[in-house]
């Protein structure tokens, strides 16, 4: 059931990512915070 709801912030966040404006000062912001989300996801998989 946690696996479902991660998978729903997941989604939600990459819908959010897409939906802002792209300039290189935020790429460099969203790959970072990407990063971070993904290996937050793959803690709570982990566990």
């Amino acid at each position: 059931e946690l696996k479902g709801i991660v998978l729903e912030d997941m989604i939600r966040f990459e819908k959010e990512m897409r939906r802002e404006e792209l300039t290189e000062e935020t790429i460099g912001i969203k790959n970072m915070t990407t990063e971070l989300y993904c290996s937050q996801l793959r803690t709570i998989y982990l566990l």
